[in-house]
């Protein structure tokens, strides 16, 4: 099945030319820019994640505003290896044809492979920039409707992996899962799960993210396939120009508020995956 995915956030926001004017700027400045040191301040508080920051005021409590925290690092061996296969291997979502039987049953990222097993999901913005997908959990905009997808149901294999990232941020994946005691710890249910493959000189643009779902929940990224680290430019701040660095070294748990400013640029010769 193929599953769409509406965003607020699309492609045509940002033209061609300032998407290769911020791509440059960020590939000739990456080796004067370095990574702002990690700092754990635990869960980034929801009251910072109302409205974007760019909007707010200065005043004395700006300083207490928190745009990126790291949680702690994860052990994520056993993840790299499940999804190492084809993970820069591009393959979009027209491409799929169920009629050719030619797939890997053990290559996650290939997209005959999620339309017949789990959901081919198609993401405009995201397709058109080339990022492949694995999508395990997803939510809409208004966190109304959860979905929970096959893979994640139906592979123990790929929930085992997950849990050293879920145990940094002292999430226990059975609580989560148990009905109804879901109900009671829902400030820990998992709303969106998914890892991303972004392709070399390839940048997602200056935004912040949108909807209902940004002000509810808690993003957290995971660099898990990064051949070059130094060559990956993810930045994060209040506003456009006051974004810092953060470190993109493997295994790396880090919170980020998404209704501050962020972009990513790939400056590698190989893809990123979180």
């Amino acid at each position: 099945s193929i599953f769409l995915l509406s965003s607020r956030y699309i492609m045509g926001a940002t033209p061609p030319e300032e998407l290769q004017r911020q791509h440059e700027e960020a590939c000739q400045n990456i080796q004067d820019i370095l990574p702002l040191e990690r700092i754990d301040h635990g869960e980034i508080p929801l009251a910072q994640k109302q409205r974007p920051t760019e909007t707010v005021r200065p005043s004395p409590e700006d300083d207490n505003l928190i745009c990126t925290s790291s949680r702690g690092t994860a052990d994520i061996k056993a993840l790299q290896d499940l999804i190492r296969e084809g993970y820069n291997n591009h393959c979009l979502p027209d491409q799929i044809s169920k009629s050719d039987p030619s797939y890997s049953p053990t290559n996650l990222w290939d997209t005959k492979n999620a339309s017949l097993h789990n959901v081919s999901v198609v993401r405009a913005s995201h397709d058109a920039w080339g990022i492949k997908k694995i999508v395990l959990i997803f939510c809409d905009d208004f966190i109304s409707r959860i979905f929970e997808l096959p893979w994640w149901h139906s592979r123990p294999d790929i929930r085992k992996v997950i849990e050293p990232v879920l145990e940094v941020l002292g999430i226990d994946m059975n609580v989560c899962d148990s009905g109804d005691e879901r109900k009671s710890h829902s400030k820990k249910q998992l709303v969106r799960l998914l890892l991303a493959s972004l392709p070399p000189g390839v940048t997602i643009p200056i935004h912040h993210d949108t909807g209902e779902w940004v002000r509810q929940t808690h993003r957290v990224h995971v660099p898990i396939l990064v051949s070059q680290p130094e060559r990956i430019m993810f930045r994060c701040g209040p506003t456009s120009s006051q974004m810092q660095r953060i470190d993109c070294q493997e295994g790396h748990v880090f919170e980020m508020n998404n209704q501050a400013k962020h972009a990513v640029s790939n400056c590698s010769d190989d893809y990123r995956v979180h």
